[in-house]
């Protein structure tokens, strides 16, 4: 039926149960970044150099600046969940009930510059089957050449990012939406192999886990399970798509070898991370003055001229810190603290750390209000499980999925002026504070 909702999210917070409790940015800071450095810090030095192949790069004084930013960020969040929600006259009908024509024109345009792009690498490899060929002989040859990215084209894939997460807690998506998702959501997942770009797929999933969740009536106990299931079956892709990548190259054989080889890995990806974020704040602070935080900006046509300009080529990542210190090649990031220390220094990253904590928390208490709010923090929950990675919130690859929101916002001035212009009707007033209750 072209009116079936294809999730069922609550309009009211007190109608969001334990998932979206459990999924405040604090607890988050709390239960799962502090952790992953406990962990780091306690590790020993020979284990972390045989398992990834680089030397520990931390102090004291650099675990416990890293400790503060961890803290200013949870400490924000905690403010801004409290933020009140003010009181106004009628939101915008585009921000409460965002229109099916403009959400399924996105999952459209995401869906066929998946189908230009997979058509071009297919083309490049002589069909489909010869590029499964080529993956299962050589799969780094099929993600720098066959599966190159089309600038502008892969671009538009991730307008998918926002637009399937706005068609599921819109409650207005029929069988064509279902069949545009799904469609999506399958050539995501053959990016994520043939391109290793899992992340692709995972800013899919963990969005409509979150509102699918969130709009059920879960006790503590099915969330907890839910959630190790969830986990479980994360860490088992992770290990499948690493097998297929790496162990060609490496001649590890065997299950057993591969499942502890991708655990490793999956490991190491964050406590690598933290490792080089903690470099940073030792050598690199203030190396690159607005680089991150400010990239899709330098990422513009020409922006990167600018930059150089006025702060000077940036340092190549991750290749500039192996030349500085022994540091593993293959893994590159460093964190979204380490990433604030290069780009702001020690203050400007507790000041970035305090204010997206801030952010964080001011969507998370907004996203029972309306399906935008909701579907915009089920977003953002990406970038709170990629923080000890990336700093995913100023990412590029984020920008078309902000430029699709802020369509809406012009939508929504355009029908407030078409309004203004009709002369004044009474929508009534929405008090957004009937439904701010205190998580």
């Amino acid at each position: 039926m072209a009116g079936e909702t294809l999730t069922r999210v609550p309009r009211r917070p007190d109608a969001f149960g334990v998932p979206y409790r459990l999924a405040a940015p604090h607890l988050i800071a709390i239960f799962c970044f502090a952790p992953l450095l406990a962990v780091y810090a306690a590790l020993p030095d020979a284990w972390f150099l045989e398992s990834w192949g680089g030397s520990k790069s931390a102090g004291a004084f650099e675990l416990l600046l890293f400790a503060c930013y961890l803290a200013l960020f949870a400490t924000g969040s905690f403010i801004g969940v409290r933020m009140p929600v003010g009181r106004g006259g009628p939101l915008s009908p585009m921000l409460t009930d965002p229109p099916r024509w403009y959400v399924r024109l996105g999952l459209l345009v995401a869906l066929g510059a998946y189908a230009f792009w997979f058509a071009l690498s297919m083309d490049r490899s002589g069909g489909f089957e010869a590029l499964l060929a080529r993956m299962a002989s050589d799969p780094y040859y099929v993600k720098a050449h066959l599966m190159e990215t089309v600038p502008g084209i892969t671009t538009l894939t991730q307008v998918a990012v926002l637009a399937v997460p706005l068609m599921l807690v819109s409650g207005k998506g029929g069988s064509l939406d279902r069949l545009l998702i799904v469609a999506i959501l399958v050539l995501a997942g053959a990016r994520a192999y043939l391109h290793s770009e899992r992340l692709a797929l995972l800013e899919l999933l963990v969005p409509m886990a979150f509102l699918w969740a969130s709009g059920r009536r879960l006790g503590r106990a099915p969330t907890l399970a839910g959630f190790a299931v969830l986990l479980a079956a994360g860490v088992m892709l992770f290990v499948a798509f690493e097998a297929t990548r790496s162990l060609i190259y490496l001649g590890i054989e065997g299950p057993d070898a591969a499942a502890e080889y991708g655990l490793v890995r999956l490991v190491g990806y964050y406590l690598t991370s933290i490792n080089n974020g903690l470099f940073v704040i030792r050598e690199a602070a203030f190396d690159t003055p607005l680089y991150s935080v400010l990239g899709a900006l330098w990422a513009l046509p020409g922006a990167d001229e600018i930059y150089r300009a006025l702060a000077g080529p940036a340092p190549d990542y991750p290749v500039d810190l192996i030349n500085r210190g022994d540091l593993n090649p293959e893994f590159g990031t460093v964190t979204a603290p380490g990433s604030w220390v290069a780009d702001l220094g020690w203050v400007g990253a507790g000041v970035a750390a305090a204010f997206f904590g801030c952010v964080s928390g001011w969507l998370y208490r907004r996203a029972p209000l309306t399906p935008v709010a909701a579907a915009c923090y089920a977003v953002w929950l990406v970038g709170l499980l990629e923080f000890m990675r990336i700093p995913y919130f100023t990412d590029t690859r984020l920008v078309p999925a902000y430029l699709f929101l802020g369509g809406l916002f012009v939508l929504g001035a355009f029908e407030r002026v078409a309004r203004a212009r009709s002369g004044p009707v009474d929508h009534g007033r929405v008090d957004r504070n009937q439904y701010a209750r205190n998580p």
